[in-house]
C-alpha cells in the first residue's frame, strides 16, 4: 500500500511588527507618538494617517525604530 503525502501551501511568515517613534522637526523636535508597523515606509504611512499630517508636515517627519 502506497502512502500519499499531500503538500499543502504554507503561507510565508508574516512580517514582524515593530514599534516606531514618530517625531516632527520644528524649531525643536516634537515627539508625536508611537506607531506599530513592519517597516519604515509602513510606519510613515501609519503616522501620517494617525496624526493627520499635511504634506508639509510629512516632509519634516522623522521615523525611528524603538528597541
Amino acid at each position: 500500500m502506497k502512502r500519499v503525502v499531500r503538500k499543502t501551501a504554507v503561507p510565508p511568515p508574516a512580517a514582524k511588527v515593530r514599534q516606531w517613534r514618530a517625531s516632527i522637526i520644528r524649531k525643536r523636535m516634537e515627539i508625536l507618538g508611537r506607531v506599530a508597523a513592519a517597516d519604515r515606509d509602513a510606519a510613515e504611512a501609519a503616522a501620517v494617517a494617525e496624526f493627520k499630517l499635511t504634506d508639509e508636515q510629512r516632509k519634516r517627519l522623522l521615523i525611528e525604530e524603538v528597541r
